[in-house]
């Protein structure tokens, strides 16, 4: 009986009686999505549970899983249940039962499965009386490193009961210092006392201590009990204390607690309680309630405990230490707590491996992987095989980025389920890793490896869906999100589906399923519906979607005032086709929550062509041949003012509508002018009634030098677009063309065709995007009408224009207080004009005309070809200055024609609401300025 209890003293000095209540298994570390891992503490011993809620998500959320589930090395499920049973049938004192249960699991378990069955098994052995099996187990998990706190304690009770000193003393030098102590003398077993010894003893001891004896090894509880009622006034005298503490750890052995703990209540209540008795009484309290219970008792009895020895106060000081580690053990302790503890437990027992670890895993999961990593590695240095501390390692490398190291970590202890765990994320981390690095292949490879060790993890899914989206196979990334999606209900798979549907061509469902989560109070849905907008360039409808919550769209539905200031110059003949421009846009605009945006705008204009000649050779001049006098000046200078009204809408195609009329002002009455413009991401088209803007000519007309009649105020009619190919990630190919209708007043009709052709790679520097590639530009039109004599139209209209050569683009990122893009090409240029007649409309009226006046209105112009080297280059840039106040400037130059034109201005924009970001920047200059010019 002696050897019983002594056993039985062993594991309550590890806070974790028989059925391991308050074992710490090791930490369980959750991958969440694309961010770092949350370290948290599995819920119950030797079981992994199902995860927390992850606090952040970086790609998409990730439902929990249960580490190495995935059996990737064998681990048959069916142990881990037999391990649960024999615990359970431990805990109702089925030993038997509970060892065939063991035995069973140990005989096909494999990592910690086979370590925790041993534990289970020793503690069954020590039950049944069998010390040879119990230390077979609890040394086979001793060396294993398995769960030191608990397993030493109980195989040093078991050797010291066996009497083996050598074995003690080598398994002892594995505690610290401090509590080596107590395994220093080894007691002969004490023998049952004899019928001779128990009849001579005192009356008072032949009741309760005889009637102990004669019930034999193991008494069942049914005889505990009827013990405790006959006796129990030896109990309230606190008489024969040995033996009703013998009782009461055999009550608990069995499962009775209940009818244990009042017995052990009342033996610490008795004053003169023998120090030893008192201290076992501690542990068996300590072991069948939570620890508050055993601590109250402890702290009353020091405060009225008088001259105990340093090594009494020790003890007490070592129990208190056990009760600490036992509730830091518990399931359940709130974090503060069980830091709490770590700290008074380091303090009574500097070198203590639980609460050393417990700080170590503290300050992973504060994210200082590198303070945790040192904390790991000394534990290590001392507890080579500890599985928790490795675990510990493997993770401080992998949040180190040193994944490397920690998969070698990990493969070292394969058959451990945290190191399962620290193998898969760390194949997770890679393969995400190569997702964003584009290397698509090793993505794939990374996420099969991650699948052989968990081929139900919902990372690697994502991955293969994020693999198909950068390899532009859409289609397949949807399905995996939507799968994902259907899967775990969470709406933060929605983004990438919603991007993954718009990119696939589907892209009015895709703004329709952005728009039903909108509307939806759930605010995840929000967030996904935002992010697709802002992602869409639709900054109205993701500010809206967000409750204005994103500084980068915030207030994007403000009404705004914009004023813009420039002046552009073209060469030409003075009074002919030079042309200086001076112009002052002033814009209004407001905007509604469902994405439109409608704006009014003015534009006072100064224009300027030089000094004509006195009889210039312009409008009718052959009815100047016969010596007529020029009846009107040609208008070389003058101001006029031009209205225009434009809604833009954002949706799944981006629409743009603008009318207005040409300048109010000059010798020909308006005509109205529109674009209407529809676009997609890798597409636009274009309807439009543009003025012709190379000369007052063409602009707003002019007045017949040599007669009564008007000409010129022409109009290009027609359309245009351009289809933009991703043959390869960051590669684009874009095409385009279109065909216009160019009339006029009195101008005569003609047509123009153009096409154009680029090729280029796009790359990413500090966050700017460089563009470089090269062009090809083509135009043809029907006539040349770029003259100024009756019916010419005075803009330049080659029969052949070629340009080709290499460009350049920088442009910032869109959603910063900041914005710049520009660009820049030289080329090859060669252009062919074709003859002209001179006057391709009759102007002036001759009567009885003259030979030369015959001759003059059958002339024509003679065409010419050249070639030449090429160049254009503009640019814009913007600046936030204010919340509330922007401010910009652009410019360009090119000589892509047989002139050379140079425009430059500034501009101010007001913001009604408060801005962080340019959510529109191409808003200020790109649509009344010569930036527009197409």
């Amino acid at each position: 009986m002696k050897r019983y209890r002594a056993i039985i003293y062993a594991a309550l000095l590890t806070g974790l009686c028989g059925v391991a209540s308050a074992q710490t298994a090791a930490p369980v570390v959750e991958r969440q999505g694309q961010g770092p891992s949350v370290v948290r503490e599995s819920e119950s011993p030797g079981v992994r549970t199902t995860p927390q809620e992850p606090s952040s998500v970086e790609r998409s959320a990730q439902p929990g899983r249960r580490a190495g589930s995935g059996d990737a090395d064998g681990v048959a499920i069916p142990a881990d249940q037999l391990v649960a049973a024999g615990w359970e049938r431990f805990k109702a004192g089925d030993w038997l039962l509970a060892e065939d249960a063991f035995a069973k699991a140990l005989a096909t378990a494999r990592g910690e499965t086979a370590l925790r069955a041993r534990l289970g098994l020793g503690y069954t052995s020590v039950r049944l009386g069998k010390l040879p099996q119990a230390r077979e187990n609890f040394q086979a998990a001793v060396d294993a490193g398995y769960n030191l706190q608990e397993t030493l304690p109980a195989l040093l009770t078991v050797l010291k009961a066996q009497g083996d000193r050598e074995a003690l003393k080598r398994y002892a030098a594995m505690l610290p210092e401090s509590q080596r102590g107590q395994w220093a003398e080894v007691k002969p077993e004490e023998a049952a006392p004899s019928p001779t010894q128990t009849a001579q003893a005192p009356a008072a001891e032949a009741g309760v201590r005889q009637a102990f004896t004669l019930a034999g090894a193991n008494p069942p509880a049914a005889k505990l009990q009827a013990m405790l009622a006959r006796y129990a006034g030896a109990l309230g005298s606190c008489s024969d204390a040995d033996v009703f503490l013998k009782i009461a750890q055999g009550l608990s052995g069995q499962g009775q607690s209940a009818q244990a703990r009042p017995v052990l209540t009342k033996l610490l209540s008795c004053p003169r309680l023998d120090f030893g008795i008192r201290l076992g009484a501690f542990y068996e309290l300590a072991a069948i309630t939570p620890p508050d219970i055993a601590r109250e008792h402890l702290h009353r009895y020091q405060e009225t405990a008088k001259g105990l020895t340093e090594k009494q106060l020790q003890s007490l000081r070592e129990l208190a230490v056990v009760l600490d580690k036992k509730e830091m053990g518990q399931p359940g302790i709130i974090k503060s707590r069980r830091l709490e503890l770590a700290g008074d437990i380091l303090k009574a027992s500097p070198g203590d491996p639980d609460a050393r670890a417990a700080l170590a895993w503290d300050a992973l999961d504060k994210g200082e992987p590198a303070k945790a990593y040192d904390a790991f590695r000394a534990l290590k240095d001392q507890y080579p095989s500890r599985q928790d501390v490795l675990a510990g390692l493997g993770y401080c490398l992998y949040h180190l980025g040193r994944l490397d190291e920690a998969l070698a970590v990990a493969s070292a202890q394969s058959g451990d389920p945290a190191m399962k765990d620290l193998a898969y994320q760390v194949y997770v981390k890679k393969a995400f890793a190569a997702v964003e690095a584009k290397d698509y292949p090793l993505a794939t490879a990374m996420a099969k490896k991650a699948a052989g060790v968990w081929p139900e993890g919902a990372e690697v899914r994502e991955v293969e869906g994020w693999t198909a989206f950068g390899k532009g196979d859409f289609t397949q990334a949807y399905a995996v999100f939507q799968e994902r999606y259907a899967a775990t209900g969470d709406k933060r798979y929605l983004s990438p589906m919603l991007l993954a549907l718009s990119r696939s061509g589907q892209r009015v469902k895709a703004f329709s399923t952005a728009a039903q989560l909108a509307a939806d109070a759930n605010p995840e849905g929000k967030a996904a519906a935002a992010g697709f907008y802002k992602d869409q360039n639709a900054p109205i409808l993701a500010a809206s979607a967000s409750d204005n919550k994103d500084p980068a769209t915030a207030n994007a539905a403000t009404q705004m005032a914009d004023a813009v200031g420039f002046v552009r110059s073209k060469t030409g003949d003075s009074g002919f086709s030079r042309l200086t421009e001076w112009s002052a846009p002033a814009s209004y605009s407001l905007a509604g929550r469902d994405g439109w945006r409608l704006t009014g705008a003015f534009t006072p204009t100064f224009l300027s062509s030089g000094n004509a000649p006195a009889i210039p050779y312009a409008g009718s001049y052959y009815a100047q041949a016969s010596g007529v006098p020029p009846r009107n000046s040609l208008i070389t200078d003058l101001t006029v003012y031009t209205p225009s009204l434009s809604l833009d809408v954002e949706g799944p195609y981006k629409l743009r509508f603008q009318g207005g009329t040409t300048p109010l002002g000059g010798p020909i009455a308006v005509m109205p002018t529109f674009t209407a413009n529809a676009s997609a991401p890798e597409w636009e088209v274009q309807l439009h009634q543009k003025p012709v803007t190379e000369s007052i000519l063409s602009w707003v007309g002019q007045r017949d030098p040599y007669g009564s009649k008007t000409w010129g105020r022409v109009l290009r009619s027609g359309g245009q677009g351009a289809y933009v190919f991703t043959p390869a990630e960051k590669w684009f190919v874009s095409a385009g063309g279109g065909a216009e209708y160019i009339w006029g007043h009195n101008v005569a009709d003609n047509a123009g065709v153009k096409g154009n052709l680029s090729a280029g790679r796009t790359f990413d520097i500090l966050d700017n995007q460089l563009a470089l590639g090269a062009f090809g530009t083509i135009k043809h039109y029907a006539r040349n009408l770029n003259f100024y004599t009756f019916g010419n139209g005075g803009y330049y209209s080659p029969d052949l224009l070629f340009i080709a050569g290499p460009f350049v683009r920088l442009r910032s990122p869109q959603y910063r207080d900041y914005w710049f893009d520009l660009e820049g090409s030289v080329g090859y240029m060669y252009e062919r004009t074709a003859g002209a007649s001179k006057y391709p409309v009759t102007g002036a009226s001759v009567f009885a005309p003259t030979s030369g006046q015959i001759a003059e209105i059958g002339g024509s112009y003679s065409g010419k070809s050249d070639t030449k080297f090429s160049y254009s280059a503009k640019g814009e840039a913007l600046k936030l200055l204010t919340p509330y106040l922007a401010a910009g400037v652009f410019g360009g130059v090119n000589n892509a024609a047989d002139f050379r034109e140079a425009y430059g201005g500034l501009g101010l924009r007001l913001y009604l609401d408060p801005q962080a970001s340019f959510w529109a920047p191409k808003g200020l200059f790109r649509y009344y300025t010569p930036l527009a010019s197409d």
